[in-house]
């Protein structure tokens, strides 16, 4: 078995028994703590909103009368079993491997539906880093170096970031150090029980993520340089990673991604700035793009002013940081090369130079292979997929620190790197790192009407927004562009009020705009385009890796105007929407005013025909329903297929089924397994008394839907009509 260099001053274990267990409770108490400060404060951001918007959503959330339309809104449905899941998962992203989603399936069924909650499986996992991460330093330099490295990894702010994301990197961490840990068993061991660990850990890892497979990489590199001799240990090692490999391979085979121009916005080429920080600076907050700084913290012991100073020091702390990171290793490289030469004589590479060198490949060798890679290919090169390569990082801190001969040297160099460690963990430790949607919605929740509509900025953004708020009874839609939004705002402003507001009452709506990357606000374009409709507004702002401005919009003291700049299909498109999201609330006058604007703005825009329609049909003013839906399908009949089932529906209630037959018929062409489909058939045929037909169309329809009980009803109809009883109205 390998040991620590006997040479090595630090490594010894102190004289007490008890004191390495204590050590290690307080490094674990001390992540715990950095890691649970202001977690609940965390949102759902779009990340990890892909991870768990099919899980089954908590139970006020199914009580709530607006759980459906919750649902409509955020495109989701509960996942019937496991492999629905893993297959819903990746149609929002594609890369995913399964292991993680299997586990956080499994919380969701057995432990807790609340989505946050969820956090506490990636902690549980993140924690057992810290004593592993001891272990593996101990094995290869000792004690202290087991315990700084285990230190480092309890302070280090990307890790504690990580460690309670809802996503599979903490797992895909603790997955990679168990593979090293095992491998370096396997190798220094001939013990078999090693080499079924090492091949249940890799097996694991595979199912983890895309670019674990890095690790045998590295591993298999690292034993055909020591081990080359050993020809029957490669061949082994090496046949027993394909074969573990294998399934995983199939599974990636079947990956569909996104062409490179749909992620160009967010998945680039990482200018060599950033390559730099993520290679040698993953806690280094001035030079890395990860995380964000606050002042929070040191708003506890300062003035506002003071904390602001301290925190704008983050650029020089974190160069101080990295200036003693490659000053540590570049000594310890040094101490290892004079250790090597004063050992010529012997033709053995030491152990602790052997490792080293396995360190600094585990450390270095991913981050630069997926550089290569983007840079040759397409990008594919993020911080997180590269975060397990730090932890080798640590190990050789403890090493080089180890290696000092000094007593007093060593413990200023460990004070030194700790205080800079604390610093860093003072610019994120208060208030959440995330996108804060959460405080947003609870902003609305705390002062919103049920009547104020919410527009949102992007139609992606919208949903995770309202995955964070809950069913809600407001009207909630959105746009792409500040002008829109703007004149969505006066527009609405404009309409009469509803039932339940009193002119006295002050109407209002809200506009949430998420900025990008570190930007603040205000959103200068929306606010001008605001102030030109002569609205008034009042802005909230709160902060996260991207902020959030909420902006309350009301009426000014200047008559409202309106803008027809930049009011093309887009923006027909964006009121259509918001028509469509008052009709989903039961407000059909609002529905058709708005629906009409969308027709001012684009005459030929079908889904604004459709929304009238439809709220014309529930209103039962079907001579104006009629020709909405007819238009609908004039301008765009293979998009709105549902608006030909309206409109069958809607002559057959007439008298005109002779007219309706060949509209259902070709609607039921694009909507083949629709229930609701084959039951207006049925009406159809059965007021042109083809009753067996009529039977066929409804027992088609119960098929489909046996809960619905309208084709039931209509299969009895049948019955009836053929005894010659008289008809029924169709209700």
């Amino acid at each position: 078995m390998l040991k620590p260099s006997n040479d090595t001053p630090a490594c010894s274990p102190p004289q007490k028994k008890w004191a390495i267990p204590l050590f290690i409770a307080l490094i674990m108490l001390l992540g715990l703590f950095l890691r649970m400060n202001d977690m609940d404060q965390e949102s759902i951001w779009w990340d990890e909103y892909t991870s768990v918007v099919h899980l089954t959503p908590p139970e006020q959330f199914e009580a709530s009368p607006r759980y459906n339309h919750w649902n409509t809104l955020l495109l989701r449905q509960n996942s019937e079993d496991l492999l629905d899941f893993w297959k819903k998962n990746r149609s929002l992203d594609p890369a995913t491997m399964p292991l993680y989603y299997t586990l956080e399936y499994g919380w969701n069924k057995y432990v807790s539906r609340y989505p946050n909650s969820i956090r506490f499986l990636s902690l549980s996992i993140g924690m057992l880093i810290l004593p592993l991460i001891y272990l593996l330093g101990r094995k290869l330099y000792g004690h202290t170096a087991g315990l700084i490295a285990a230190t480092c990894a309890a302070m280090s702010p990307i890790h504690g970031q990580f460690a309670i994301e809802i996503r599979m990197y903490c797992l895909f961490t603790l997955l990679a150090l168990l593979s090293i840990y095992t491998f370096i068993h396997l190798f220094e061991s001939r013990s078999r029980r090693w080499w079924l660990a090492h091949a249940v850990v890799n097996l694991l890892l595979f199912w983890t993520h895309p670019f674990a497979t890095f690790i045998p990489l590295l591993e298999g590199l690292f034993l055909l340089y020591a081990s080359f001799r050993n020809k029957r240990r490669i061949i082994i090692w090496g046949g027993l990673q394909i074969l573990l490999f294998i399934p995983s391979a199939i599974y990636m085979s079947t990956i569909k991604f996104w062409a490179q121009d749909t992620t160009a916005s967010w998945m680039k080429v990482p200018t060599l700035n950033e390559f730099l920080g993520d290679l040698f600076a993953d806690d280094c907050i001035g030079l890395t793009y990860q995380l964000r700084a606050t002042t929070k913290t040191w708003e506890i012991l300062f003035n506002p002013k003071i904390a602001a100073s301290i925190v704008e020091q983050q650029l020089l702390f974190g160069k101080l940081l990295l200036a003693f990171f490659l000053c540590a290793l570049s000594l310890f490289v040094a101490h290892q090369a004079w250790k090597e030469f004063r050992k010529k004589r012997d033709t053995s590479t030491t152990p602790s130079i052997k490792w080293s060198s396995f360190l600094f490949l585990w450390w270095l060798l991913p981050p630069v292979l997926l550089y290569i890679i983007s840079i040759s290919w397409r990008p594919c090169l993020m911080p997180r997929y590269t975060l397990h390569c730090s932890l080798a990082l640590y190990i050789l801190l403890g090493a080089a620190i180890t290696a000092i001969p000094w007593r007093i040297l060593r413990r200023i160099c460990i004070v030194l790197l700790f205080s800079l460690y604390a610093y860093e963990q003072s610019l994120i430790l208060a208030g959440p790192q995330h996108t804060n949607w959460k405080a947003a919605a609870d902003h609305i929740k705390a002062n919103a009407t049920p009547t104020d509509p919410i527009l949102v900025k992007n139609g992606l953004w919208k949903r995770v927004f309202y995955y964070n708020l809950g069913p809600t009874a407001n009207a909630l839609s959105h746009a792409r562009t500040a002008n829109v939004l703007a004149e969505q705002s006066a527009f609405y402003l404009t309409l009469p009020p509803e039932i339940e507001q009193t002119e006295d009452a002050p109407r209002q709506l809200w506009l949430i705009i998420r900025t990008d990357y570190f930007a603040g606000g205000p959103d200068y374009n929306l606010e001008r385009e605001l102030t030109l409709r002569n609205l008034s507004f009042a802005r909230y702002e709160f902060t996260g890796i991207m902020h959030v401005l909420l902006y309350r919009v009301q009426k000014g003291n200047k008559p409202i105007r309106f803008s027809t700049t930049g009011m093309n299909w887009e923006a027909a498109d964006s009121f259509s929407k918001m028509a469509m999201e008052f009709w989903r609330n039961q407000n059909y006058p609002y529905c058709i005013k708005i629906a009409q604007k969308a027709l001012e703005i684009d005459s030929g825009y079908a889904p604004a025909y459709n929304a009238m329609g439809m709220s014309y049909k529930e209103l039962k003013q079907y001579a104006k329903a009629i020709p909405a839906f007819e238009k609908t399908i004039e301008l765009n009949a293979e998009a709105h297929p549902w608006a030909a089932i309206n409109l069958a529906e809607l002559l057959t209630r007439r008298n005109r089924a002779y007219k309706a037959l060949p509209v259902i018929q070709e609607a039921l062409v694009r909507l083949p397994n629709d229930s609701w489909g084959h039951t207006v058939l049925g009406w159809v045929l059965m007021e042109l008394k083809r009753y067996d037909e009529a039977r066929t169309a409804f027992e088609k329809a119960i098929a489909f839907a046996p809960y619905d009980n309208r084709p039931q009803e209509g299969l009895k109809e049948v019955e009836n009509r053929k005894k010659g009883l008289a008809p029924t109205p169709w209700s």
